[in-house]
């Protein structure tokens, strides 16, 4: 469609009543917003417009960018600036209302961040904490026990019988996954083979039926034809009889 000053006025209009800026920039939340001032410039009563989501906010962007390129130029000019329009004080509300929403977006951030990493570093003095009672529990131990090297093997052992009890354990879940898998095509064959077979079954009923059928009538075919061919003889007869009595009569 054609851009003219008045739907980018309206567009503008409803960038400005909608909560664009209240959502991320790049998130699902602000793609929802565009579809929605699409769809609202879509059914507007007096202007023609054919937009989507996209179209808005490409337009709104170069609007945008022309509007800040114009504003340098006026700021970098000598003399009285020229009377804003309507236009322009919408776009300047527009990218006045942007740069907040980076702001906030920004802030938003910066605490964000400044939350993880403290909680990253609550979470390392929590860990350093806990590894220095362990390791006074395991010095307090192997002094009860007689020594840090044989604590230090049984250690080792322990850690060893737990991987192999933890591959030997996952070896099972993937035997046990396998079989179960075998079992699902098994049954998935069984149940094709009974359908095919109910298939062939009913299909041999069907051609069993269409036979007997057929023979049934080629059946009523015959029956028909030889109670024909008894009334034909019939009717010769009763001529034959007709033509004697007449000839009989004639001899009188």
């Amino acid at each position: 469609m054609k851009w003219t000053e008045k739907h980018d006025v309206e567009l503008c209009k409803e960038v400005v009543v909608s909560r664009l800026f209240e959502t991320r920039k790049k998130s699902l939340e602000r793609g929802k917003v565009w579809e929605a001032i699409a769809k609202k410039l879509e059914q507007h009563d007096h202007l023609f417009f054919r937009v989507d989501q996209r179209a808005v906010r490409d337009r709104v962007r170069k609007l945008l960018a022309n509007y800040c390129k114009k504003e340098r130029e006026e700021i970098n000019a000598s003399g009285i600036s020229p009377e804003a329009t309507e236009l322009d004080d919408l776009l300047e509300e527009i990218h006045s209302r942007e740069k907040a929403s980076d702001v906030v977006a920004a802030e938003a951030t910066a605490a964000e961040r400044r939350k993880n990493n403290a909680d990253k570093e609550a979470a390392e003095e929590i860990r350093r904490r806990a590894m220095e009672n362990l390791s006074e529990t395991r010095k307090r131990k192997e002094s009860e026990q007689g020594g840090a090297r044989k604590k230090v093997r049984k250690g080792g052992v322990s850690t060893l019988e737990f991987l192999r009890e933890k591959g030997e354990k996952e070896r099972k879940l993937r035997e046990e996954s396998l079989k179960l898998e075998r079992e699902k095509i098994e049954i998935q064959r069984m149940q094709l083979q009974n359908q095919k077979e109910s298939q062939q079954q009913f299909m041999e009923k069907q051609n069993q039926l269409l036979q007997n059928m057929l023979e049934l009538q080629r059946q009523q075919n015959q029956q028909i034809q030889a109670n024909q061919m008894l009334l034909v003889q019939q009717q010769q007869q009763q001529s034959q009889a007709l033509l004697a009595l007449l000839s009989k009569i004639a001899d009188k």
